[in-house]
């Protein structure tokens, strides 16, 4: 396996690679997650050892990383997925906490909103996020309740969508949504 990111064109063509593995400055042990700033700085996770969020700038060098192993404020247990708004808010999935963890862009925590269970803005291992453009929504697949959720930018509940019958099997879904609304999944 690679432990890296890998940049294309809008043709497909390769254009480069960055990362690899370890533990350190620009090193992965499991990426996951990406997410691009208007700036087109990329974020993106670790979930394995690293449990950790890695910035880069546009040609794969290495800005900064935020977040440690851990249960409180800043600190990541699998975080799966990234998604950034507008203004460059980061927005974390933080799968085994069942919380959204929001920063700046320079890592600064926001604001956490979620905790275990079935409930509006209860999740069972959420695995996928994006932020709807413009207006800022923030959609979250809420994988182990078979749900998708919608927040407002600074985490109020707005409401859910059912994705099937919860199986009890944890599925790895993914998401995506456009500014009419329409959400599409994986």
């Amino acid at each position: 396996p690679t432990y890296a990111i890998k940049k294309f064109n809008k043709d497909g063509k390769f254009i480069n690679t960055f990362g690899s593995f370890g533990l350190g400055d620009g090193e992965f042990i499991t990426p996951g997650g990406l997410g691009v700033d208007k700036e087109n700085n990329i974020y993106a996770t670790d979930f394995g050892e690293n449990n950790n969020i890695q910035k880069f700038d546009q040609n794969g060098n290495f800005i900064m990383k935020f977040g440690t192993y851990g249960t409180g404020d800043r600190e990541f247990l699998n975080p799966t997925d990234v998604a950034i708004d507008s203004l460059g808010n980061v927005f974390v999935v933080d799968s085994f906490n069942n919380r959204i963890q929001k920063f700046d862009e320079n890592g600064n925590l926001i604001t956490t909103w979620g905790t275990a269970g079935a409930g509006p803005g209860q999740f069972y291992n959420p695995t996928g996020m994006t932020v709807q453009f413009p207006q800022g929504n923030v959609f979250v697949a809420d994988s182990g309740n078979s749900r998708i959720q919608q927040f407002d930018n600074s985490g109020k509940f707005v409401k859910e969508y059912s994705i099937g019958e919860n199986t009890g099997d944890i599925t790895n879904i993914d998401l995506d949504v456009d500014s009419d609304g329409k959400i599409y999944l994986t």
